[in-house]
């Protein structure tokens, strides 16, 4: 049976959990947990019951190194937390200013994610340990469980826990219910890709297992859901690197999209 819930999000332990849950149309907007690497379960479980206490604390961070892809972007990681953010502060820009400008994108963030968990009756938290992770113990998991129950009431929290595990493919992956409202998957979810590295998740194969098993209740306006989508499209335009059939039907879907979104514009549905 697929299992609903009223609302779905990622805990980590990078973007591709949340690339994941959007492909599977459980996850509808972005949290603050969704593009950034470093932390552990716990460390992200105790950040959102503290109220993100330090989250971007200016003398924490501390800039170690840049990236080009998909967006050139300077990288700092917070010293007190150990998140790092990998997406936020564009390449050479003025420290100070883009700080301004991740802070208040963060507090959207952080008060869309705190809103949606306090309206839901049941949420389910979704944690994707990375290929090169060690995989999470059950303490671990179960210390996690016991903190949200503390600070959102019992039973309000589901976690669902997918670990690495080479050479088992998701048909035959081992299936582990430590208590009551924790579920942990363990198979192999690395990317086949040519030249992938070894942290890289293979989303297709997680996403279809997802389809199948569970739902998040879609209580968007149509056109909310129409500028949702139109915005995506958008945004995956340039991640399509080489892939020629993907970038035309890309451009395509995208093309239908912003024309649809620009008719319902003029007309007042969606702004």
């Amino acid at each position: 049976m697929i299992k609903k819930y009223d609302f779905i999000f990622s805990l980590g332990a990078a973007c591709s959990c949340s690339s994941c849950l959007r492909g599977a149309n459980l996850q509808f907007a972005s949290y603050p947990f969704d593009w950034l690497y470093g932390s552990d379960l716990i460390g992200r479980v105790s950040l959102l019951c503290h109220g993100f206490e330090g989250w971007l604390d200016k003398e924490a961070l501390v800039h170690i190194g840049t990236r080009e892809h998909p967006l050139p972007c300077d990288i700092y990681r917070n010293t007190k937390t150990e998140i790092v953010f990998n997406h936020d502060f564009p390449l050479g820009e003025d420290f100070d200013k883009a700080y301004d400008e991740v802070v208040q994108k963060y507090n959207r963030r952080i008060e869309r994610l705190i809103k949606s968990i306090n309206k839901a009756k049941k949420v389910l938290a979704v944690f994707i340990n990375l290929p090169d992770n060690s995989n999470l113990d059950n303490k671990t998991i179960t210390d996690a469980k016991v903190l949200l129950d503390e600070t959102f009431g019992k039973d309000k929290f589901d976690i669902l826990c997918l670990q690495y595990k080479s050479g088992l493919d998701v048909k035959n992956a081992e299936e582990s219910i430590p208590q009551e409202g924790i579920k942990i998957l363990a198979f192999d979810y690395g990317s086949k890709e040519e030249n992938a590295e070894n942290w890289e998740v293979d989303c297709r194969q997680i996403r279809e297992w997802l389809i199948d098993n569970y739902a998040a209740r879609d209580k968007r306006s149509i056109g909310q859901k129409i500028s949702y989508y139109f915005k995506r499209k958008k945004n995956y335009l340039r991640d399509f690197g080489d892939n020629i059939f993907e970038q035309i039907i890309c451009n395509i879907q995208y093309k239908l999209w912003k024309h649809l979104n620009k008719k319902l514009s003029k007309r007042g549905i969606i702004k």
